[in-house]
């Protein structure tokens, strides 16, 4: 029995038949070949069993042009008596744009917005998959984690849109060395994970995280200027019966394995990193009671004027003294505070301390001391900043003059105008404010001048050199001649032996801090090196 079309003019429009074409013409010819004879059996069953399967019933099904093209499309067939005449009637529409959206739908909720790299829904699937798929291949599966280094200087002193740009370029090199089947994937932030199938061994999975350090490590070229980053690349195998977040977890494990090594490299996971991990998971779990505790000490370091040798102010520093591990400096734990949240309250913690201690030290000392607090970018963005600060000078009874913040380049340039207002206010309660590892970040020198800061601290990375390395010399040197005409404070620290004092003295910086000057040291032993008027191990040091 032959089903004939008999169309109004808006179906005509929409198979490209003219009326005369499809009077006549089979139903199921206005379909791919399968959909039409799938609708051809669905009508006969029903002709034979009365089964509603498709009566009144929408099915997406796709439709055929007459030009040979086809479009999804929504049919709807109802019955129609006629006496004792059966008719039926189909509605079709074309779902054309409602397919498009739950395309772009779908798309976006397993992709970065930014880079369209895989997100972290989809890159789980496709490791899942992968392991499930051991059974039917001899290849192995490697998941790379990676995280560029330096990103967060490069993102708070360019601006947001430079560090997007940075992060599409990122992802565009790391497509293109690797191969079309394996999974870039972007998690977030700066992090970024590879899912590598069908790889030999450990070899040829340290063969392909050698090539992204490789390609990762070139300057990226950013409003002009060349932004060099790199990247820590952990690596980790699956195997069978894996669970695809435990595999992502230990490739993780191994890339902080990487930074702790040093940067801009990889490591692959072993039991010594899973010890490593667990031990991380220790110490931030301790993080969370070390202040109830009273854990947190904080010990002083000379700042000394280099042509006089007198202590003319000093810089607190934190440590923590736990339990089983004994005294840990800040580079131990300050990233794992960062990421559970605690830096605020810790760095409150140290202002209150720090302006504490000092109020004591100058009442017995019969001069005010300056202090210096170094702040975390955290810090520095919450609103609640200058009522901190403010009230751990109140609480100390020291005036505004005698407390001192440090701020990295990458915080001041985090937002120019908003960094500026803030500097202002702080300013405007007597605060001195001086730029933490000056010549590291990319701030430009005509937003510097606008900075009320007082002096500008020379990374200990340049000082580390001397005094061998011309190129930290020159940076020094441009340094000092610039706080001189800024007319600030130049301070060299990392000071660690007599050649290195010795050449930044010649260089013409004023001040200087270090191991060779001074090491860090409780209030007591400040006040008595603060009392002496000279640097704690200057009569003894080479």
């Amino acid at each position: 029995m032959r089903r004939r079309a008999d169309p109004n003019p808006a179906a005509q429009r929409l198979f490209g038949w003219s009326s005369s074409e499809l009077v006549g013409r089979n139903v199921a010819t206005l379909m791919p070949a399968q959909y039409g004879q799938e609708h051809d059996e669905y009508l006969a069953r029903y002709l034979r069993t009365g089964e509603r399967r498709i009566i009144g019933i929408g099915r997406e099904v796709t439709g055929l042009r007459r030009d040979g093209t086809t479009f999804p499309m929504d049919l709807a067939v109802s019955e129609v008596w006629l006496g004792a005449r059966r008719l039926f009637t189909g509605v079709v529409r074309d779902i054309s744009e409602r397919r498009n959206f739950q395309a772009r739908l779908a798309h976006q909720a397993m992709h970065d917005p930014l880079t369209g790299l895989a997100n972290r829904a989809l890159l789980i699937e496709r490791i899942e998959h992968a392991i499930a798929r051991f059974d039917r291949t001899r290849g192995h599966l490697a998941v790379l984690f990676l995280d560029l280094d330096r990103f967060k200087v490069v993102n708070d002193s360019m601006g947001h849109d430079a560090g997007d740009q940075l992060l599409v370029e990122a992802a565009a090199r790391l497509r293109d060395v690797m191969r079309p089947a394996d999974t870039v994937a972007r998690l977030g932030g700066d992090e970024f994970v590879l899912l590598v199938e069908d790889v030999a061994d450990t070899r040829a999975a340290a063969a392909v995280a050698a090539r992204v350090v490789a390609t990762l490590s070139e300057p990226f070229t950013l409003r002009g200027n060349a932004a060099y980053v790199s990247a820590s690349v952990g690596v980790a195998l699956g195997a069978p019966g894996d669970v695809a977040q435990d595999v992502l977890r230990d490739a993780d494990a191994a890339m902080y394995a990487a930074k702790a090594a040093g940067r801009s490299r990889f490591e692959i996971f072993d039991g010594t990193i899973r010890a490593q991990a667990v031990g991380r998971l220790h110490l931030q779990t301790s993080l969370h009671r070390a202040l109830e505790r009273e854990e947190f000490e904080v010990l002083y370091q000379p700042e000394v004027d280099l042509t006089s040798g007198a202590v003319v102010a000093v810089e607190a520093l934190l440590r923590w003294r736990h339990p089983e591990r004994g005294q840990l400096a800040p580079g131990h734990f300050l990233d794992l505070a960062d990421d559970a949240g605690l830096m605020p309250e810790i760095d409150s913690w140290v202002l209150h301390r720090a302006c504490s201690d000092i109020a004591l030290l100058s009442e017995r000392l019969g001069r005010p001391l300056p202090v210096w607090v170094n702040v975390s970018s955290r810090m520095f963005s919450d609103p609640r900043l200058l009522d901190v600060v403010g009230a751990a000078l109140a609480a100390a009874d020291l005036p505004g003059g005698q407390l001192g913040l440090e701020i990295t380049e990458g915080v001041l340039m985090q937002n120019a105008a908003a960094t500026l207002h803030v500097l202002d206010r702080l300013k405007s309660i007597g605060i001195r404010l001086i730029v933490d590892d000056f010549g590291t970040g990319y701030s430009s020198l005509a937003y510097l001048k606008h900075f009320p800061v007082d002096g500008l601290k020379v990374d200990r990375g340049f000082i580390s050199g001397l005094p061998r390395d011309e190129g930290s010399l020159a940076i020094i040197q441009a340094v000092v001649t610039l706080a001189r005409t800024m007319r600030i404070a130049a301070v060299a620290e990392g000071l660690e032996t007599a050649e290195q004092l010795r050449t930044v003295s010649l260089l013409g910086c004023p001040y200087g801090q270090g191991f060779f000057l001074g090491r860090p040291a409780d209030a007591a032993s400040a006040l008595i090196a603060a009392a002496a008027g000279v640097p704690l191990l200057a009569s003894g040091a080479g």
